[in-house]
């Protein structure tokens, strides 16, 4: 089992043991090094049992003088009996460690004092039994003094471990993933990976350098949250991505009304540790923290996490839990950015009519942006507001290029700008755009498949088959990377691979027919198909709502079908309606057909095209 005298409490109780019974038993080692005594003592096993187990050591004075209140602290936390009160992790002894022989180092602590009150002989061994301790903590942090010789460039921030245990606390290790993110992004000369990214590692044990190769980055910070009633507790590890070394780790503990203040102290020790270059203003947004009121931070957090699952009945929850957060505190600017985020995508899912849901989204973003006009994320939402729901091309463009300015590591903002290039015909430019996006969310399905729709707008064919392909390989169950493929290959002709690409959709979805494969008969001549396709569409949508994505269906049939003037009755129902499929009209091959079209032309100029 061990030495009885090194052993921690819960290891003599037979209780479950992890690190920290580990760091109590090198509490013991250094209590002996400095004092030359064990810290519990007895004539016999149970009585050095019942020491362990209820009895505190005796302070590091009586047996050494000019021991710092700093040192005794140390030892003593190294010590506690209970669990929670113990170090966490090696490393924060470490850190502590470090701070004293920094201080030996620069002179504050005062060898003269200490002098003045031993005699010789004690003080021989006071100084032998420090630097022992010097050089016993400097061999095992060679590596943090001397060993580090790259420069760290990258970070990414795997989700927070949830200690509560409990589901329902999930939403905020989350939060507190997502919120550490945002604040590192904001420093540029670091590359942060986005939270669509390390998300994918959430309750997945692999090995770190692993991850860090597949996420091409620098180091790895990894945490835990607990959270009870008004009171968290963060703990975090910086690690070397290629070695797997502890870099760095530090515990907090707030109240949650001061949760933006620890979130903010976070961020700033992680770039002071790995000595990352930043700006004053960027030092000033990253020092920039407030009280925050806490029931509405906590709703906020639900809304955001709900949000995050991108469902229906998820973006109905998100609704409910913002406007809650609302109502408990009206000046929290990111509450009405996430209202704003969950009418935008009712929209752009065709939940709700586009021109019911993008004039809500706007209205609350801009309350977002009169309370705090520095929030990065509001701009980006409004960007694509204006592109998605206004066909502000301008106004989009300065949204995007403010909330990058902003947050230059913010990779939504620039995946909605590289999409709101490409529909200007501008595709080198958007191509640069989105390949940052993808370097900061390497994992994301979206933007690696959104990279081959680039490539489809420039009508760069093959390059966007061989991305497509890539994605596939990333995850074959990608439903939307099937329905680019379809279109790509319905351009080349080659019909056979379109209509395959689509049936692979179907069996994803389990549908039984699809307007996509009325268009890949209408384009490849099969006229009955395509009618047999539009007859079933007409009688599916007749008793219900019609989602204005259908009528681009409808329009491109028809258009495959040679009936141009149908073609064009679609298009003006999807421009009452504010259809988002708008958007692509001025790049989209479907439409090339349609091009020489005076009535067409002028759709583009009534949409403010440039």
């Amino acid at each position: 089992m061990g030495t009885l005298s090194y052993m921690s409490p819960e290891q003599i109780q037979s209780a479950n043991v992890d690190q920290r019974s580990d760091i109590f038993s090198v509490g013991v080692v250094l209590y002996d090094m400095i004092t030359g005594q064990l810290p519990f003592k007895g004539d016999y096993e149970a009585a050095v049992s019942y020491a362990i187990l209820h009895e505190e050591p005796e302070p590091l004075e009586r047996y050494k003088a000019g021991i710092s209140d700093e040192l005794q602290r140390i030892v003593d936390k190294g010590l506690a009996k209970s669990l929670n009160e113990r170090y966490q992790h090696v490393d924060e002894m470490l850190v502590d460690l470090r701070a004293i022989t920094k201080g030996l180092e620069t002179g504050h602590v005062k060898a003269g004092a200490i002098k003045a009150r031993l005699p010789k002989r004690k003080r021989r061994f006071l100084y032998v039994s420090m630097a022992t301790l010097l050089i016993f903590f400097i061999l095992g942090s060679f590596y943090f003094f001397v060993g580090r010789t790259e420069t760290i460039e990258s970070i990414a921030v795997l989700p927070f471990e949830n200690l509560s245990g409990a589901p329902e606390q999930e939403y905020f290790a989350d939060g507190m993933t997502e919120a550490l993110i945002a604040n590192l992004t904001q420093i540029r000369a670091l590359k942060v990976i986005s939270r669509t990214s390390v998300m994918q590692y959430k309750d997945l044990r692999k090995p770190l350098p692993e991850i860090a190769r597949e996420l091409n980055v620098d180091v790895i910070l990894e945490g835990t949250v607990l959270h009870v009633g008004n009171q968290v507790r963060v703990t975090a590890q910086l690690i070397e991505a290629s070695t797997d070394q502890h870099l760095w780790a530090k515990s907090y503990q707030r109240d949650l009304q001061d949760i933006l203040v620890l979130q903010s102290e976070l961020a700033q020790a992680i770039v002071e540790e790995i000595e990352i270059a930043v700006t004053p203003e960027e030092e000033a947004r990253l020092a920039r923290s407030k009280v925050v009121n806490t029931p509405a931070y906590k709703t906020y957090l639900k809304g955001r996490y709900f949000w995050n699952k991108r469902t229906k009945e998820g973006f109905e929850k998100a609704i409910k839990y913002f406007e809650k957060a609302i109502e408990k505190d009206p000046t929290y600017p990111l509450s009405f950015v996430g209202l704003a985020d969950t009418y935008s995508l009712l929209g752009e899912y065709a939940y709700l009519s586009p021109k019911d849901a993008f004039p809500k989204a706007k209205a609350a973003v801009l309350k977002a942006l009169e309370i705090e006009e520095t929030v990065a994320e509001a701009h980006a939402s409004l960007g694509q507001i204006r592109f998605a729901g206004d066909w502000d091309w301008p106004g989009a463009e300065q949204s995007f290029q403010r909330a990058i300015e902003l947050n230059p590591g913010y990779a939504t903002a620039h995946h909605w700008y590289a999409f709101l290039l490409t529909m200007m015909g501008r595709h080198d430019e958007a191509l640069t755009e989105i390949r940052k996006a993808q370097e900061l969310d390497p994992l994301s399905l979206v933007i690696n498949t959104n990279i081959g729709y680039i490539y489809y707008f420039a009508r760069r064919y093959d390059e966007a088959i061989d991305q497509y392909r890539e994605v596939v390989e990333l995850d074959p169950d990608f439903v939307n990377v099937y329905y680019k493929m379809r279109q790509v290959y319905a351009q080349k002709g080659d019909f056979k691979q379109a209509l395959a690409a689509e049936q692979r959709r179907l069996t994803i979805n389990g549908w039984e027919w699809s307007a996509q494969i009325g268009l890949v008969y209408a384009s490849s001549g099969a006229r009955d198909q395509a009618l047999e396709i539009l007859q079933k569409m007409k009688g599916e949508t007749k008793q219900s709502y019609m989602p204005p994505y259908l009528f681009e269906s409808f329009a491109k049939i028809y258009l495959g079908l040679g009936e141009n003037e149908k073609a064009l009755v679609w298009l003006e129902r999807a421009y009452d309606e504010r259809a988002t499929f708008l958007r692509f009209l001025a790049v989209d091959p479907d439409f090339d057909t349609l091009r020489p079209d005076p009535r067409f032309q002028e759709l583009l100029q009534r949409m403010k095209f440039p």
